[in-house]
């Protein structure tokens, strides 16, 4: 007596290996990573010809202006909101489209990253010089109040753009106030 076996490939799921965590300082704008997932694969040689989507989620999708994103080829790439301090946690899943037939996976368990940043603080730093004095503000902050930014100090108005000198009541002591339709 003879038999027939007949053995039918089932789709084998996609492979990948993640980047690093990300981690950011300040107001970073736009981020694109060349290469953050990289060893991408549909599977075996038979399976070469699938097309392969990365899906990402975030636990905390108001923390981005432009959600993390992954291309074909794993590029990472994502813009955070200004002014947030924390870590988001990225999950990632490489689909094919093989499909799930016969027992076939067309999905990789997902893999999470973290995205972490500390916004840096506001500063304003007064300094000394031989014009008088020299104000530097830094960071995205808005002087909501100036009345802690006094001192015996002349200053030259037009070195402290966008703001305005005020007097703070005492002879020689000033405040910065933001000048009508300036942001700091």
């Amino acid at each position: 007596d003879r038999f027939l076996i007949v053995v039918r490939p089932v789709n084998d799921p996609p492979q990948f290996v993640k980047g690093p965590d990300q981690n950011l300082r300040g107001n970073a704008g736009p981020q694109f990573v060349v290469d953050w997932a990289r060893q991408i694969s549909a599977g075996p040689a038979n399976e070469v010809r699938q097309a392969l989507t990365f899906e990402l989620t975030t636990d905390h999708p108001e923390w981005f202006l432009v959600q993390p994103a992954l291309s074909p080829a794993g590029a990472l790439s994502y813009t955070p909101a200004a002014n947030v301090s924390g870590s988001s946690t990225v999950r990632v899943i490489l689909r094919d489209d093989g499909g799930t037939s016969e027992g076939g996976l067309d999905v990789i368990p997902p893999q999470t990253f973290a995205i972490e940043w500390e916004a840096e603080a506001p500063r304003l730093e007064a300094a000394l010089t031989a014009e008088g004095v020299r104000l530097t503000w830094t960071g995205e902050a808005r002087l909501e109040s100036a009345e802690s930014i006094a001192g015996p100090w002349q200053a030259r108005p037009e070195a402290l753009s966008p703001f305005r000198v005020a007097p703070a009541g005492t002879e020689g002591y000033f405040r910065l106030v933001p000048k009508t339709g300036s942001t700091p």
